[in-house]
């Protein structure tokens, strides 16, 4: 198999760790890091899985502008069936268009137009909001947090509904998004080190041995954090509308 971790030198939010653990889940498979001025190895061959994580704003816009180039080749993949996972404000740069306000402006950014929802990042106000999502029936621990929030043209792409906290947006539980084998999450949070039930998901849907690195350990966490979330009276606070 051939993994492509797009950018992860750029990742915000220590989610370069969370890049990390997917190299180890997939250790005994071809892993391709593209740095942000080299060309993608998707361009010129058919990975496997495709992974973008959470960057900053500033490097989001020239990424998409870098992206544009190959958006005929990345609808080509994602028709055929190639596997992306889109974390968080990365989604910012693949949606059916991307509208940015803040600092007494409001202007169109750049974006892909590849998938059916629209963005809209309000510099002016930065949301961060602690979220359990409910996933193939186990519950996932996550963070809302950023810019950026998003709005579905058909709400049936959501992938999962929340039961604390909220998800494409602040006025809905429904988060996530899929198109085919294209998964996008607004959540972050190293999803793949503290939600084992998620990770094992992935190995399986990609054929691989449902056994995850540290796996003891990594339950310890999940179990950890998810007690104690759902003991934060921050995290059963209702979500304003």
């Amino acid at each position: 198999m051939n993994i492509e971790i797009l950018y992860k030198e750029l990742y915000v939010y220590g989610e370069d760790a969370n890049a990390e653990y997917l190299e180890m889940m997939f250790d005994k498979h071809n892993i391709i890091n593209t740095d942000f001025n080299e060309t993608p190895y998707f361009v010129d061959n058919r990975p496997d899985l495709i992974f973008i994580d959470a960057i900053s704003e500033h490097f989001l816009d020239q990424i998409a502008e870098k992206l544009l180039v190959y958006k005929e080749r990345l609808k080509e993949l994602i028709e055929d069936g190639v596997h992306i996972i889109i974390m968080n404000n990365a989604m910012d740069i693949f949606g059916k268009s991307l509208n940015i306000s803040g600092f007494g402006e409001a202007y169109e950014g750049k974006c892909l137009g590849l998938l059916n929802y629209i963005t809209y990042r309000d510099y002016d106000n930065r949301h961060v909001r602690l979220t359990l999502a409910d996933f193939k029936g186990h519950e996932h621990v996550a963070i809302n947090m950023g810019f950026s929030q998003y709005y579905y043209e058909d709400e049936s792409d959501h992938l999962y509904e929340t039961t604390a906290g909220y998800g494409f947006n602040m006025k809905t539980t429904l988060g996530g998004f899929r198109y085919k084998n294209v998964y996008c999450t607004e959540l972050v949070g190293e999803l793949f080190i503290v939600n084992p039930h998620l990770s094992k998901d992935l190995l399986k849907e990609l054929g691989q041995e449902e056994k995850l690195p540290y796996e003891e350990y990594v339950y310890e966490i999940y179990n950890f954090k998810l007690k104690n979330l759902k003991n934060d009276p921050k995290v059963n606070e209702p979500t304003e509308k």
